[in-house]
């Protein structure tokens, strides 16, 4: 079973989730990273969170485009008072900061997300369910919740053995 999803503002990163009888293996690449991990079901918490989360990442890129217009204000002011005060310049600005107010409120709007945690209580990994591929996603949540019981129940009978 594999599923795929991307999240835009974290740098167009893609993230690619597979899952077998052994192994859970996950694949993430951005424009800043390329990792792969795996993960045996015995080393995850039958702890499972379903949740509902804006991304964050949203409030970062609203701040650097809300600084825009004053850096480009700065950089003007090197230049003549005519071409200071332009009206193009101002609402080239006010488009600016309209993005910017745009690009914040998209961080409240709220994704399904499942969240699985290791031994220690951290989140492992997480898988984003969308409408792409919700019925995939969720499939594949129910697979990884059996095994991870499967394994955990089988560790507590040869714990009971001995």
């Amino acid at each position: 079973m594999e599923i795929s999803f991307y999240r835009f503002p974290h740098f167009n990163t893609h993230f690619s989730i597979s899952a077998n009888t052994e192994t859970i293996k996950l694949t993430v690449k951005s424009l800043i990273k390329d990792i792969s991990n795996e993960y045996r079901y015995d080393d995850l918490d039958e702890k499972v969170t379903v949740g509902k989360t804006g991304d964050t990442d949203w409030l970062a890129i609203s701040l650097i485009i809300f600084f825009i217009p004053p850096a480009i204000n700065l950089a003007l002011n090197i230049f003549p008072p005519e071409l200071r005060h332009d009206s193009i310049a101002a609402s080239v600005y006010l488009v600016i900061y309209f993005l910017s107010i745009l690009a914040f409120t998209m961080m409240f709007f709220k994704e399904d997300w499942v969240w699985f945690y290791d031994k220690d209580g951290s989140v492992a990994f997480t898988i984003k369910i969308d409408n792409k591929n919700r019925k995939q996603a969720e499939a594949l949540v129910e697979f990884i919740k059996s095994k991870i019981k499967e394994q955990n129940m089988s560790a507590s009978k040869e714990k009971e053995q001995v």
